[in-house]
């Protein structure tokens, strides 16, 4: 921006991107990603979504087209991949100045051969193939509807026309600038009235206060929580299988090891708590008893069905929470049955308690910045060292 004008730039981004990046443009489109937790916070409806935006920005400038409503969408340079691993990048882009950093990807990480889009074959990798798998879900949903053409020389796309980039011939389009100005005109604008109106501190530190409170109670020995009920649980030997009933059907407990294929043949699979499992589902394995604590955990940080959302409370939590619980449930595994292990589950359990109450406090003071009621945010990423 110091060395060239970018104000006549609409810039589309997320809006987790530095506030810093708006004084640079003069016109600013700001959406919602998916299932953060920002999205659900401040109530900004699914018209300010953009679905399928990651994993690279040629998804992101891929479904923007497609929910603008163009019908010829034709993808340049979104390669995914290099016939040459060694060339993964143009060789003027920022990654090889020095000035950025990595790209991201190495010539040992780009070793899976697929499908060239012109013939022949070129190599790929595990997020570049998680773009393509994107890009090609969101070609399908508009199937169709629009029309699709690939001039990259990288990775073939089903759904998606490979073309030339020298056979492209496009119509005079004079009045291109003002066809997209009416289209962002009619976007709407999240004003300062909007954040006050989906703004309720009062609830929002009560629903934080109260989930953190659930989760703290899935931690208490021997006792677990299932819809608002505190039922204590039966020490059972975790080598066997315990169903019981749920809503009338078979219901795998906390606690159990498992192999699913031993319910398949004429029976039908069971279901968790909280989950129908599908027919094809092969294996599905949950802590023995010692880490009960840990699976009523996940049931709390999980919707209880399919079309049940995330809250701002489970969004907030479970990224950190998950981390965590794996960490506990790898390493206690590895230790056999006996003191050392019993040691090691009641600091897991300690720690997971001292996690709770720091992220909680952690959000309660981000909600006193917004507030006014202090002048800083909490620094992120800090939550760690925040007391109780």
């Amino acid at each position: 921006s110091k060395d060239h004008d970018l104000t006549d730039i609409t810039l589309i981004a997320a809006t987790v991107v530095g506030p810093h990046i708006q004084n640079l443009f003069k016109d600013i489109i700001f959406f919602a990603r998916p299932s953060l937790t920002s999205s659900v916070l401040f109530d900004l409806g699914e018209d300010a979504v953009i679905d399928i935006a990651s994993p690279t920005v040629s998804n992101l400038g891929f479904s923007v087209a497609c929910e603008l409503g163009f019908q010829s969408v034709y993808l340049f340079g979104a390669d995914l991949g290099a016939r040459d691993p060694k060339f993964h990048h143009a060789t003027d882009v920022i990654y090889n100045t020095g000035d950025f950093g990595p790209a991201g990807v190495t010539e040992e990480e780009i070793n899976t051969p697929v499908p060239a889009n012109f013939g022949g074959t070129v190599f790929s990798e595990f997020i570049f193939l998680w773009s393509k798998d994107m890009i090609e879900t969101k070609a399908f949903r508009y199937q169709g509807r629009r029309q699709f053409y690939n001039c990259s020389d990288g990775v073939r796309m089903e759904g998606i026309t490979p073309k030339l980039s020298a056979t492209v011939v496009l119509e005079p389009q004079p009045q291109k600038k003002e066809a997209i100005k009416t289209i962002f005109r009619a976007f709407p604008y999240y004003s300062n009235d909007h954040f006050k109106k989906s703004w309720n501190s009062s609830l929002l530190r009560d629903k934080i206060r109260s989930f953190s409170e659930k989760l703290l109670s899935c931690c208490t020995p021997n006792e677990i929580k299932r819809d608002g009920d505190t039922q204590l649980k039966d020490q059972k030997p975790a080598s066997k299988i315990y169903t019981t009933k749920f809503n009338g059907d078979n219901v795998v407990e906390a606690g159990s090891e498992l192999d699913i294929t031993d319910f398949l043949g004429d029976k039908p699979p069971p279901i968790t708590s909280y989950y129908q499992m599908s027919e094809n589902t092969r294996d599905i394995r949950v802590a023995p008893g010692d880490l009960d604590y840990l699976v009523e955990i996940t049931h709390q940080l999980l919707p209880r069905v399919n079309t049940e959302k995330a809250s701002t409370e489970i969004n907030f939590f479970r990224g950190s929470m998950f981390m965590m619980m794996i960490a506990i449930n790898y390493y206690t595994m590895r230790v056999h049955r006996g003191d050392a292990r019993k040691v090691l589950i009641e600091i897991g359990r300690q720690e997971t308690i001292e996690h709770i109450k720091k992220i909680a406090n952690y959000i309660l003071t981000f909600y006193d910045w917004i507030d006014g009621k202090v002048e800083r945010p909490p620094p992120v990423g800090d939550y760690r060292h925040w007391g109780n």
